[in-house]
């Protein structure tokens, strides 16, 4: 995208952790959470990690529009492009846990995403809440931002290469998680090398969250994935 500003992309990322967190952060201590564990076994969690996601996909929206850039055209919908998701959700599943499988030898696993995971076993209705924020609006706003606009205002400035390995430390540096950074920024390396080859945001978002979906189901039926 000739027209994508990287200094934008990363504003709408910095307001977008403001809004949302400085909201979270009012209402954790207005409710009284004490730590992480009590927090991610509340609502307040879903609603917090709900309304970062809407707001990402807004403010992205927003400064897509406004350069003149329709989504729906990056999304290019098909049953084609649907099977292209899901097999590349397996690829990214063999390489996470590759990675993983190394990384966890010399790096300390983090116990928030163990805590978050174990979160969806509370109760069914945690279940269908944390599925439906990770496996349906969790990816589909990161893939518009990280991949819709971040990927294309990198391959302005960088050839597909370089574009890919920067956009993977992005993503892997927004989570902010050291223990999982390996993993998540090599997956995004692959979702937007993949990106750039299928031209169908649709692809990546279907992979991302087939992803997300297993991990969160495997959580609830109490396998360790």
């Amino acid at each position: 995208m000739r027209n994508l500003s990287l200094k934008e992309g990363v504003l709408i990322f910095v307001a977008t952790y403001i809004i949302a967190y400085g909201l979270g952060l009012n209402v954790i201590r207005n409710i009284g959470i004490n730590n992480m564990k009590e927090y991610f076994n509340s609502y307040a969690f879903l609603a917090i990690q709900s309304f970062f996601s809407l707001t990402l996909i807004i403010l992205t929206y927003l400064a897509m529009r406004r350069r003149k850039i329709k989504l729906g055209e990056l999304l290019k919908i098909s049953k084609h492009n649907l099977l292209l998701g899901l097999g590349l959700a397996v690829l990214l599943l063999v390489v996470e846990h590759g990675v993983i499988s190394v990384t966890d030898r010399f790096i300390e696993p983090s116990e928030t995403q163990e805590i978050l995971l174990k979160a969806t076993a509370t109760s069914i209705k945690s279940f269908f809440l944390l599925f439906f924020i990770g496996a349906v609006i969790a990816p589909v706003s990161e893939e518009i931002y990280f991949r819709g606009y971040m990927f294309g205002a990198m391959r302005r400035k960088l050839s597909i290469g370089p574009a890919a390995i920067l956009n993977g430390i992005y993503f892997g540096a927004a989570h902010l998680d050291v223990s999982s950074f390996i993993a998540i920024s090599i997956l995004g390396a692959i979702l937007a090398y993949t990106y750039e080859k299928k031209d169908s945001l649709f692809v990546v978002i279907i992979a991302h969250a087939s992803l997300n979906a297993t991990a969160i189901l495997a959580a609830f039926l109490g396998y360790n994935f």
